[in-house]
């Protein structure tokens, strides 16, 4: 097997690591999870989280061939900081959205924690650069632009 399908296929799996691959695409589910319910008040631009996601699996594959490493982590930590994002410049939660956001966001500061504790310092830096993606996102994609109000939003 050439080397380029060997890096996508160790990325995509922690090189065979199945905890890691639990957790991780756990996360992605749980932090994508708001995004995919039919109306979200709180995404004024409906393919931003989109976007976004797609951006952070171009990033995700860039670090695996620049550093040699692999994992998913940049994917649900950037689309945390996103999240983050909506709940800090959206208004009130007239739909019962905003659990799942606050979940989403919870399991991942969880998940950034955990990694702290059991992984060396490049991780935990690697995630909090990641959220910080995320928050750019939400601005570059447009989600933070003014539109319908909240309660408008469907």
């Amino acid at each position: 097997m050439n080397n380029v399908w060997r890096t996508l296929i160790d990325g995509f799996t922690y090189g065979g690591n199945v905890m890691h691959c639990i957790i991780n695409y756990s996360l992605i589910v749980v932090t994508v999870l708001p995004h995919l319910l039919k109306s979200n008040p709180y995404i004024r631009n409906r393919n931003a989280w989109l976007s976004a996601l797609i951006l952070s699996l171009v990033v995700q594959v860039i670090i695996w061939f620049v550093f040699n490493d692999s994992g998913v982590s940049v994917i649900w930590s950037s689309m945390a900081g996103f999240n983050t994002m909506i709940l800090l410049k959206r208004g009130p939660d007239r739909y019962g959205k905003k659990l799942l956001l606050i979940l989403s966001l919870v399991t991942a500061l969880s998940a950034i924690i955990y990694y702290a504790v059991t992984l060396p310092l490049i991780t935990t830096c690697a995630h909090v650069i990641a959220v910080l993606m995320g928050f750019g996102f939400f601005y570059l994609f447009g989600a933070g632009r003014r539109g319908l109000n909240a309660s408008n939003a469907g």
